[in-house]
């Protein structure tokens, strides 16, 4: 006569987002409106409760029934960092991220760092993320790190050199994205892995 008590684990397989449009790298002439379209997939049949597109960490739109697609137009030419994140209905998520170049001939991804003097290592990095550039006149107004959810984790500024030593001691493993900001040149955005 002993009541029994059935007890259901919960699902915790995480639902997934795939960034159909742009591709990563993307590189726009001018300064249009950009079609995002995305893909994403229930993984545990609780249902997808949102996805949130965010440029360089601030959000832009969400959208809540499929298709997920977004229109966003650039406020000007330069380099940004789209995040989509798609979250169900148990609070599970999932992460895309891509970078954007608008109004230049080139994608500064695919630029090596000596055409633009600035030079990120060791990528991966443990300890130390050191960023140089050999002949720059003046040192980054500000370097900021963005993790794969668009979020913020670090902001460095006030440099009074060239060459800048950022401690990643306390940033959590995961790819992450460099955003360098100077008087001297458009942004420069370098995707990064910290072991």
């Amino acid at each position: 006569n002993d009541e029994v008590v059935i007890i259901r684990n919960r699902d915790l397989t995480a639902p997934s987002i795939n960034l159909l449009e742009p591709m990563d790298s993307a590189f726009f002439q001018t300064v249009n409106t950009i079609d995002i379209a995305s893909e994403v997939v229930d993984s545990n049949g609780v249902g997808i409760a949102k996805v949130d597109f965010f440029i360089d960490g601030e959000l832009i739109g969400t959208v809540t029934q499929p298709p997920y697609n977004l229109q966003w137009t650039p406020p000007a030419f330069g380099e940004y960092i789209l995040h989509a994140r798609v979250e169900d209905n148990s609070g599970e998520y999932g992460l895309e991220s891509r970078l954007l170049q608008v109004g230049t001939s080139t994608s500064i991804s695919d630029v090596q760092a000596d055409d633009l003097d600035y030079v990120i290592s060791p990528n991966p990095v443990r300890n130390q993320l050191l960023i140089t550039c050999s002949s720059c006149s003046k040192a980054p107004e500000q370097i900021n790190i963005y993790d794969a959810s668009g979020k913020m984790v670090k902001s460095v500024s006030n440099f009074t050199s060239q060459n800048i030593s950022i401690d990643m001691n306390e940033v959590p493993r995961g790819v992450y994205f460099v955003q360098i900001q100077s008087t001297e040149g458009a942004p420069y955005a370098k995707k990064i892995v910290k072991l």
